[in-house]
């Protein structure tokens, strides 16, 4: 599946699952680095980059260590949401978007050391 594919399922289901998305596309006026997937989801900020599918990112449903797959621009985006108390991550399958959106509606943040 190509990424286009994948974030066209990736709307979806978390439209699905009552959540409100705005798809952020690329282009000489848009901020360079702001994540794909833009999202209101339980009353929370939930942004996600996507990457490709079959890419190398770690097969986790949670791991900010794929935020080194993302470009520095896109890097710096993700850790300004997070200190603004928001929630992104660097995802590459439905079953981490999934992952994130559990989190959230189970604890109210997807910060796995705030549910422990």
């Amino acid at each position: 599946m190509a990424e286009g594919a994948f974030q066209t399922k990736a709307i979806a289901h978390i439209r699905s699952r009552g959540g409100y998305v705005v798809n952020q596309w690329g282009s000489p006026l848009a901020r360079a680095g702001v994540p794909d997937l833009l999202c209101g989801f339980r009353g929370f900020f939930v942004a996600f980059e996507l990457k490709h599918p079959e890419g190398p990112l770690d097969p986790g449903p949670l791991c900010r260590r794929n935020d080194r797959f993302a470009e520095p621009a896109q890097q710096r985006h993700i850790a300004r949401i997070r200190e603004a108390g928001c929630i992104a991550f660097v995802v590459n399958n439905l079953r981490q978007v999934d992952a994130v959106l559990d989190m959230v509606e189970k604890y109210g943040t997807a910060d796995i050391a705030a549910t422990r």
